[in-house]
């Protein structure tokens, strides 16, 4: 997303979208995504680094807009699998 958009979306100033983005690393936890996640799951290879980070993580949502492959899925172990339409009606 571009700074120009994230100002229209978000309605922040330059220094907010600033002050976020030199924040955000501090507040982040990485990790290496190397949970085993069979390949024929997601149906395309290059979506299994998304399930074993989400696993890795326990996280509580995937989100995503892949129809074709990850959102078919519903779920992964624990974490759910929703547009990002359906996860800010689940933040409200």
């Amino acid at each position: 997303m571009l700074l120009p958009e994230i100002r229209e979306v978000h309605g922040w100033s330059d220094d907010k979208i600033l002050q976020f983005m030199m924040n955000l690393p501090a507040a982040a936890a990485v990790y290496a995504g190397q949970a085993p996640v069979p390949a024929s799951l997601p149906r395309d290879v290059t979506d299994v680094k998304f399930l074993s980070l989400a696993h890795e993580a326990d996280a509580d949502y995937l989100v995503t807009k892949d129809g074709r492959h990850l959102l078919r899925l519903k779920r992964y172990r624990r974490t759910r699998i929703v547009t990002p339409t359906q996860f800010l009606a689940l933040l409200s």
